[in-house]
């Protein structure tokens, strides 16, 4: 399979990377479609050790409006928020705080920022419980199950950034 890694900076293929190793199959992607998925993020973060990317975390602000259907749905329902569009974690990293850490960091950009949640959705079809007992356990809570244009269902949630984390 040709891939078009050639498009990307060497910090943003290591994201891309990383994503492609570590995500779920819904969030699997070109490097192109990643690196214009990047670029509509404000917030991007990374957590590393040296040079190792360990894991990122990329948002959406209530104040830079895309046409992702996730994003509309929220903006009719919240004035203020971030749409935590991805987190990922690399594999040999998960369960050793890196995913904890981004969410504390993401929630702390959100508060710096005036936003006064954060939001995100968790594939139920397919199905992705790593991530949804993830956010529950962050303090995240349900707000609705919705239905995808391609199709896939999602859990959307929600928290407060200016709440700490349990």
């Amino acid at each position: 399979m040709m891939t078009d890694t050639h498009v990307l900076s060497p910090s943003v293929r290591a994201w891309w990377r990383l994503q492609q190793a570590a995500a779920p199959t819904p969030l699997q992607c070109s490097a192109s479609d990643f690196a214009e998925r990047l670029s509509l993020c404000d917030m991007q973060l990374a957590q590393g050790r040296g040079r190792s990317l360990q894991g990122f975390a990329l948002g959406i602000s209530s104040r830079q409006p895309q046409p992702d259907f996730t994003q509309q749905w929220l903006l009719m329902r919240f004035d203020s928020f971030l749409y935590l569009e991805r987190l990922i974690v690399a594999l040999a990293c998960r369960r050793g705080g890196v995913g904890r850490e981004l969410l504390q960091q993401t929630l702390q950009w959100a508060r710096e920022r005036g936003l006064e949640r954060v939001c995100c959705q968790v594939h139920e079809r397919p199905s992705n419980r790593v991530a949804q007992a993830f956010v529950e356990a962050m303090g995240f809570a349900a707000i609705e199950i919705v239905m995808l244009p391609s199709r896939d269902i999602v859990g959307l949630y929600q928290r407060s950034s200016a709440t700490a984390m349990p």
